[in-house]
This record gives C-alpha cells, sequence and structure tokens, in this order.
C-alpha cells in the first residue's frame, strides 16, 4: 500500500502505487478470492482489537486454571499452553507496532523508518495461535514425543537405504547388458544419486517389485539382494517404526487418561470439602443465631 494515499481511504487497486509504465497487475494488490486489501490504518485498529480478544481471552483462561490449581486440580498442559499462546501474541503485537512504524504517515517515525517491508510475521502467527487450543497442542506435544522415539530407528532405516544404494550402485552402474525385454539392467541404478532414490522408494513400498524386475530377470542372483534389502527396510525397520509410534501414543494417552480420572477425583474431594466447610459454617450462624434469641 503506498504511503502517499490517505491511511482511512480505500482507494481502488489500478490507482495505487502506479508504476512508470501506468499499469499494475490486479494480483499484485489482490488477495485470494479477490477480495481487495484494507486500508493500513483499518487493518491496524482491526488487528490491534483482535490480539486484545486473545489476550482477554488468555488472561480468562490463566485465572481459571490458577483457580484449578489452588483447588489441586490443575492439568499439566494448561501452563506450557498459556506461556506459547504469550508469546504468540506478544509477537502478534510487535509485528503490528513494526507495521505501523513503516506504514503510519507519523512525522517521528519518518526519521526512522525503515525501508519497504516485504513480509510480514501476522500470517505465521494466526498460524500459531491454533497451537493454543487444547486438543491441538495436547497433540503437537505427544507427536514430539514421538520424534525422540522415531529418530532413533528412522536412524537405522536411513543408513540402510544409503549403504544399499551404495552397493547397488557399485554393482549395476557400469552394466550395459539389458534383459529379456529389452529393458536396461541397471534401470534405477545408473548412478549413485538414482540408486539412492530408488532404494528410498523401494524402502516406502512405492516401486515394489517394479525397481527390481529388470535386474532380477536378468540374473536371479540378483533377487538375493532385493530380498535382503526389503526384509530389512519394509519388513523390519518400518514395521518397528509403526510399532513405536503406537506404543508411544498409548502411552500418551495413558498419561492423558489418568491425570484427567486424578483431576477429576480430587475435584470431587475438593468440591466436599467445600461444602462440609460451608455446611459447618452455616451451622454455626444457626446456633449463633438461636443463642442470641
Amino acid at each position: 500500500w503506498c504511503l502517499q494515499h490517505p491511511v482511512w481511504d480505500y482507494v481502488h487497486w489500478n490507482k495505487v502505487c502506479l508504476p512508470p509504465h501506468g499499469r499494475v497487475d490486479p494480483d499484485d494488490q489482490m488477495f485470494m478470492s479477490g477480495i481487495p486489501f484494507l486500508p493500513v490504518g483499518y487493518t491496524i485498529v482491526l488487528e490491534t482489537i483482535l490480539l486484545l480478544i486473545v489476550v482477554f481471552k488468555l488472561r480468562k483462561e490463566a485465572q481459571l486454571a490458577r483457580h484449578f490449581a489452588e483447588a489441586g486440580c490443575a492439568t499439566s498442559g494448561a501452563p506450557g499452553r498459556l506461556k506459547f499462546a504469550a508469546v504468540v501474541s506478544a509477537l502478534g503485537f510487535a509485528d503490528v507496532l513494526f507495521f505501523a512504524w513503516w506504514a503510519l504517515p507519523i512525522p517521528v517515525f519518518e526519521t526512522f523508518r525503515p525501508h519497504r517491508v516485504g513480509m510480514r510475521l501476522a500470517p505465521f502467527l494466526r498460524i500459531s495461535l491454533v497451537g493454543t487450543i487444547p486438543f491441538v497442542f495436547t497433540t503437537v506435544k505427544a507427536c514430539s514425543g514421538i520424534v525422540s522415539e522415531i529418530g532413533k530407528w528412522a536412524l537405522f532405516l536411513v543408513g540402510t537405504i544409503v549403504f544399499f544404494a551404495w552397493v547397488a550402485a557399485l554393482l549395476f552402474d557400469d552394466m550395459t547388458a539389458v534383459d529379456r525385454w529389452g529393458d536396461p539392467v541397471n534401470t534405477g541404478f545408473e548412478s549413485f544419486v538414482s540408486s539412492l532414490y530408488t532404494s528410498f522408494a523401494a524402502a516406502t513400498s512405492g516401486t515394489i517389485p517394479d525397481y527390481m524386475v529388470p535386474s532380477y530377470t536378468y540374473n536371479r542372483a540378483f533377487g538375493i539382494l532385493h530380498a535382503v534389502f526389503l526384509l530389512l527396510t519394509v519388513g523390519v525397520f518400518t514395521q518397528v517404526i509403526l510399532a513405536v509410534v503406537y506404543n508411544e501414543y498409548q502411552e500418551q494417552m495413558s498419561r492423558h487418561i489418568t491425570e484427567f480420572y486424578g483431576s477429576r477425583a480430587r475435584g470431587i474431594v475438593a468440591s466436599y470439602y467445600l461444602l462440609e466447610n460451608a455446611t459447618t459454617k452455616a451451622r454455626g450462624n444457626d446456633e449463633e443465631s438461636g443463642e442470641a434469641q
């Protein structure tokens, strides 16, 4: 949006920032389905209001979490989720201030105004706000715990793919023979890079058994190499990774259920004592009133 136009006035896209040749590409000033950009002033006000709503919601959630914690029913994920939401909100306010510093024609800003900003953090921060939803935050947290476990076995899988790709490249890269149908025997293994791609595709079960047909039909002994490779990658490491994912997910769900029922039990006990204290206090007031009469 050009700074020479009024901040609060809407200017049609074909009159904004006209280049020397006098033509403007509509795609340069349009967004997604053809909705024009808002003027700078309205944009800053709207984004500020939305961020204030988010902060107000986070404040209420923090108060509610503190009340639950005082009652002994705090959940383990609430503090981390609220801290993440606070960081995203703070970055959102910083992004709006920086945009206002660049866009608004205020004399104080003119001296230290930065160059034209080609990218803002706002779209990324809005997507990050999805992570403040309790279910999404819990899911992301569970996935982050699974990644560390998967990484151990994924390293063995990647190492196996690289090793067999190197062996296959040594065997096939110089071969010029063709099979009975006229296809080159070294199809997919012409170089180490090609062999690495073919091995990766085979390990993900995307090219089985197509990748091995030329070499296997030329010499059945090459089937031993392919069989060992598929046994280790598809039959062992891939299945182990799936088992690790399932076990880690099951542990996450078990901890979540245990925490849920434990929190509910503590809440019931706290409610019982609260009602008991209220009943005792009410009886004491009745007795005092009776003695006074």
